[in-house]
């Protein structure tokens, strides 16, 4: 899949080259975006990629303390000087894959982060016990989602912004979500317009199926 989009790419720049000068601006623009819908497909067949491999079972679970890999999460995507990260609460240590956890947390924050309007970005991340799970909060003071969306955002290639004002797959949230209830796992969205939105998941303490702890959180909820 990958191979006819490089030869379209590389057509492009080609082209691009021998015309030199002679090309008109409106030629140019077509031409970037041409190139601009190449990279988006290729950041599409990397997406599938990604997803088709967020429920793999993991090799092996380790100790994984938490505060920690959200602070490495952060620094993942950047760390942006302009956003204030917040651990409101303490943040346990439990048996996980480490990788898979840093996923959801590294999602969450980019997200987080994207579709901000603030010159400010907060940040909030929060931990408690609920029974056999623990309950995690991702809470970001950007423009929120309208409840009408909030089941819409976990399906994969859903996005609620038009792609040539914010490039995304519309993945990253579908991987969250598959490998969370790989785990056992539930996610939500809690948001309204101009208030934000939380993101909550439980992560079991121990790996579950997913049916057990779908229950339980319900009950939870």
């Amino acid at each position: 899949l990958k191979a006819p989009l490089r030869a379209i790419g590389n057509l492009t720049d080609w082209i691009e080259e021998d015309a030199g000068d002679q090309l008109s601006s409106e030629v140019k623009t077509n031409f970037n975006h041409i190139k601009q819908r190449v990279k988006r497909m290729e950041d599409l067949i990397n997406a599938i990629l990604d997803y088709s491999r967020a429920d793999r079972k993991a090799i092996q679970d380790e100790e994984v303390d938490v505060r920690e890999m959200v602070l490495e999460s952060f620094d993942f995507i950047g760390s942006p000087s302009y956003v204030d990260l917040k651990l409101k609460t303490h943040l346990p240590k439990l048996n996980a894959d480490r990788t898979r956890l840093n996923q959801v947390f590294s999602n969450l924050f980019s997200n987080a982060v994207r579709y901000n309007d603030k010159k400010e970005v907060v940040i909030q991340v929060a931990a408690t016990q609920q029974g056999d799970n623990w309950l995690f909060s991702v809470k970001d003071n950007g423009p929120g989602i309208d409840p009408l969306y909030h089941e819409k955002v976990f399906v994969i290639f859903q996005t609620l912004q038009r792609r040539d004002d914010f490039e995304s797959t519309g993945v990253g949230l579908a991987i969250v979500k598959k490998i969370i209830e790989d785990q056992g796992g539930k996610i939500w969205l809690e948001s309204e317009p101009g208030k934000g939105a939380n993101f909550k998941f439980f992560w079991p303490k121990q790996k579950k199926q997913k049916e057990t702890a779908l229950i339980a959180a319900t009950i939870l909820v």
